[in-house]
């Protein structure tokens, strides 16, 4: 008797203490890992966005500087449409796709106090029998790519024109513009007021004709 419970002393398993240890050393191992390239992927998304809204304010300059090497005049008349750079609101929206087709509205004041909504849309294809996003393209609503229709971005693009006025200058011979993107963002601590990112360009355009 006194020999079996010998042994059965010698026989120790894990108490509950060092159960829980266990268990919360190998949660701590799988949830950091997986935490790390969850916050990897959201901070991916909002470079993504970031790079989107510096080449669609970029945009706007470019068709804005196109505008003023053709016509100073067309250009100053849409200036007093987009209101001054320092007020939030108005300003106004920019399609390019009607600027390059020649259309007269393609600079135009925004329709609502949010800004101007940039729509995208989205080309697909299909590969070995399954659909596959091919191409984004963002602009104003209107457009067609096959039967693709147009679907609200995450992006806000508001345009701001002011001419300045020196001494001794009649009419104004520059024109100061501010290009304002904004985008939804759900990465905490890196966007800006709002819970949103914000691209902004100034630029001075000068009379060169």
């Amino acid at each position: 008797m006194r020999k079996e419970n010998r042994e059965n002393r010698n026989k120790k398993g894990f108490t509950l203490v060092e159960t829980l240890a266990a268990v919360s050393v190998l949660m701590i191992s799988i949830v950091a890992p997986l935490a790390i390239a969850s916050k990897g992927i959201s901070y991916a998304e909002y470079a993504r966005n970031e790079i989107t809204a510096y080449y669609l304010a970029q945009e706007a300059v470019d068709v804005l500087r196109n505008m003023r090497d053709g016509s100073w005049a067309d250009l100053e008349a849409k200036a007093s449409e987009c209101g001054n750079p320092e007020e939030m609101y108005p300003g106004c929206q920019i399609d390019s796709w009607k600027y390059l087709g020649g259309e007269a509205d393609a600079v135009k004041p925004c329709t609502d106090e949010v800004g101007c909504r940039v729509w995208k849309y989205v080309e697909t294809e299909i590969v070995d029998g399954v659909q596959n996003i091919k191409s984004v393209y963002f602009g104003g609503i209107g457009h067609t790519f096959g039967n693709q229709e147009p679907e609200e971005s995450s992006f806000v693009r508001v345009i701001k024109m002011e001419p300045l006025q020196k001494v001794g200058a009649d009419p104004a011979q520059e024109i100061r513009i501010k290009v304002i993107v904004d985008w939804d963002s759900k990465v905490g601590g890196i966007s800006s007021i709002g819970g949103k990112g914000r691209v902004l360009i100034y630029e001075d355009l000068f009379n060169l004709q």
